[in-house]
């Protein structure tokens, strides 16, 4: 489409529909996000899984 011959109607659809594609790839972007942010602190996954740059488990500070 060549926006500078397009009509106001083809040009006004095509807003709303870039704007309905940019809401869901920033859903998108926040799922994805979401799950980068899980490690085995805060999911079910085990330590394994985080990775060798993850930090490890703080150890408790109680006295035994």
């Amino acid at each position: 489409m060549n926006l500078e011959t397009a009509s106001r109607e083809d040009l006004l659809s095509l807003i709303a529909a870039l704007q309905a594609e940019n809401a869901a790839l920033r859903e998108r972007i926040q799922a994805l996000e979401a799950r980068l942010a899980t490690d085995s602190h805060n999911s079910s996954k085990p330590p394994s899984s985080d990775g060798p740059g993850a930090k490890p488990h703080p150890k408790s500070q109680r006295m035994p």
